[in-house]
């Protein structure tokens, strides 16, 4: 004999339906839509337009009705929560599948932005205004899902959080398909525009132009002076990482140099990798015998910069 199914079956079925969470930030798509508004009525003056996307960051949900594109997917509540309280999670009490399925999040987002930023520029380019713009694609900062045993950004100065892309389109400025393999410092972006648009003799932003890479005709520039330098404040503002976080033992300091990522924490700790055949940085040349002379070297480039830093301000 079968049951005829009343109300509180209904309440079940709900209770155990995937919801996807409030998310709180304005999607890609609507920032690109009320971009372009906003440029339709600028009448071809030129214009400056900032766009800060935040698809990427938690909780690592994309839109309703948008495809999954790597890996796992939210299925259930439980993955819509573990999504929704990822920052603060305690990371070592979560399970390999938890953290498979945040990275897969991530990276969803990172494909469904990749995606709005093509169309946008698609529509800039049927406007006809695409040729004469300079386009500056990148990032403030990477994440971490398990590398050194940590997650999020913020909290160390390795290649996952400060390794960031940089692509800049600027049709008849810069030449097509050069890929510019030494790293280079995102302080550059605001000198690297003016030059772009013909004004090298403007008042100088700090930072030295970016167009030496591929214009032979430009000024060079002594590395000493142009420093691939990063840096991160204590005490540190966020706790992805329940005080594990390297910054939590003090301000942090890192450089590129010769070749190799020179990094030194709060509490005088010192790290030195090979940039090329240790992406990862997983091979500490500090406590090596004959890294001596480059460790030394490295600490030397950063004291230096620091201070010019500090000068500066």
């Amino acid at each position: 004999m079968t049951r005829k199914p009343g109300p509180q079956d209904r309440e079940v079925a709900r209770s155990t339906k995937a919801t996807t969470p409030v998310r709180p930030y304005k999607d890609s798509s609507r920032i690109h839509r009320d971009a372009l508004r906003w440029l339709a009525n600028q009448d071809g003056r030129p214009v400056f337009l900032f766009l800060n996307l935040f698809d990427a960051h938690t909780p690592y949900l994309m839109p309703d009705g948008c495809a999954q594109h790597f890996g796992l997917s939210p299925e259930s509540r439980a993955d819509y929560s573990l999504l929704n309280a990822f920052w603060g999670a305690d990371k070592h009490r979560l399970s390999p599948r938890d953290i498979e399925l945040a990275r897969d999040a991530y990276d969803d987002c990172i494909s469904h932005m990749d995606a709005q930023v093509g169309q946008f520029l698609e529509e800039l380019e049927r406007r006809g205004t695409l040729r004469n713009t300079v386009v500056v694609i990148t990032s403030d900062h990477g994440e971490q899902f398990g590398e050194h045993q940590l997650f999020g950004h913020a909290s160390s100065l390795y290649r996952g959080e400060v390794h960031v892309p940089l692509l800049i389109v600027a049709p008849g400025r810069v030449p097509e398909g050069i890929n510019v393999r030494q790293p280079v410092s995102l302080r550059n972006l605001p000198a690297t525009v003016l030059d772009l648009l013909g004004q090298r003799d403007s008042p100088r932003f700090p930072g030295t132009s970016l167009v030496r890479h591929w214009d032979p005709s430009a000024v060079s520039v002594d590395p000493e002076t142009d420093p691939v330098l990063s840096e991160v404040a204590a005490p540190a503002k966020n706790n992805p990482n329940n005080g594990r976080s390297p910054v939590f033992r003090g301000s942090m300091s890192s450089l590129i140099l010769d070749g190799k990522v020179y990094i030194r924490n709060g509490d005088g700790h010192e790290e030195l990798y090979e940039l090329e055949t240790d992406p990862t940085e997983s091979v500490n040349l500090a406590s090596r015998k004959e890294a001596g002379p480059a460790l030394a070297n490295a600490r030397a480039a950063l004291n230096q910069a620091l201070k010019s830093e500090r000068h500066r301000d």
